[in-house]
């Protein structure tokens, strides 16, 4: 009997001091407690859904013009939690030959992709995470990339091929390259497949300065000018149109601190076939894998040889 009043006793004051915030609740109850904290974000997400009809119409026009090609950049589209929540969820540094930890892919190819680590499962990102990337496969924001890009019709990344969380270390880049265009894995070579056509980029990199590098580059058709440079700042939303020739990469090796990593969410958005004149010489059904370039005439984005923005 006094070994059951001594058990209550310690359950008593270990109930309460988990109420008054002097001992972690039990790990079930944690995770719960999270899930309950990130779905209170949707309040938030729905009222940034809401907004993105008007953002379209504003920036439909200067979209369809931008330079080199159809693009768009803009801060604050997403719920400020929401991103700090998923910042808290992701490494801060890539660690060994380019990788973080739960990487499923990690790439060390000096000539092309340095650094670099992708996680493109979803089971193993967090929830945060997984709570903003279907907020990106929203209906809401298929209608957002349709208004802004003028793109009917599309068709939300099925399931990662290339795309996902990515992470570059110190030193690392990503040379100036045109994506992958046929998703082989549904249409393969036929006229029904798959075809990408837009890209959208979420950069998580706090405290950021011009000085760390790490800019989203965007290149003409004739690789001989650099007509943007995109710093990837915190929560910056990024999309372009995907092309043969959408040029794009950030080929210069980063310069940030040894414990910072370039942070960022890519998923990529499909159209059952596309136009003949967004395709190398006329052909859609070519296979073809991502096209990596050397710029022409100057060898970096600033030179003045090369710069083309503003």
């Amino acid at each position: 009997m006094q070994a059951v009043r001594l058990a209550g006793v310690v359950a008593t004051a270990a109930l309460a001091g988990f109420l008054c915030g002097r001992m972690k609740p039990p790990a079930p109850l944690q995770r719960r407690r999270r899930l309950s904290a990130h779905a209170a974000l949707w309040p938030e997400i729905l009222k940034a859904m809401e907004r993105l009809p008007e953002l379209a119409r504003q920036r439909r026009a200067a979209y369809e013009t931008a330079r080199p090609f159809p693009h768009f950049y803009e801060d604050g589209v997403f719920p400020e939690r929401l991103l700090r929540a998923v910042a808290a969820e992701l490494p801060t540094k890539v660690e060994g030959r380019g990788c973080v930890p739960g990487a499923t892919a990690c790439f060390w190819r000096k000539d092309t992709e340095k650094s670099k680590s992708v996680i493109d499962v979803e089971a193993r990102m967090k929830p945060a995470t997984r709570l903003l990337v279907a907020a990106m496969k929203s209906s809401a924001f298929l209608r957002f990339l349709e208004a802004l890009t003028g793109i009917a019709a599309l068709i939300p990344d099925p399931q990662f091929r290339g795309s996902g969380l990515h992470f570059v270390g110190p030193g690392g880049r990503l040379a100036v390259h045109a994506d992958f265009a046929r998703y082989e894995q549904y249409g393969g070579a036929t006229a029904g497949a798959l075809q990408r056509r837009v890209n959208v980029f979420v950069f998580f990199n706090d405290d950021w300065p011009e000085t760390y590098g790490g800019h989203l580059e965007l290149w003409a058709r004739n690789l001989s000018s650099c007509e943007q440079r995109i710093l990837p700042s915190f929560g910056r939303l990024v999309v372009f149109s995907s092309t043969d020739f959408s040029y794009h990469g950030h080929p210069q090796p980063l310069a940030a601190p040894a414990d910072r990593a370039r942070r960022s969410l890519a998923l990529y958005y499909y159209t059952v076939g596309r136009p003949s004149e967004e395709c190398l010489s006329g052909d859609c059904d070519q296979k073809k894998g991502t096209l990596f370039k050397e710029p022409r005439g100057c060898a970096r984005c600033e030179e003045t040889a090369c710069r083309a923005y503003g």
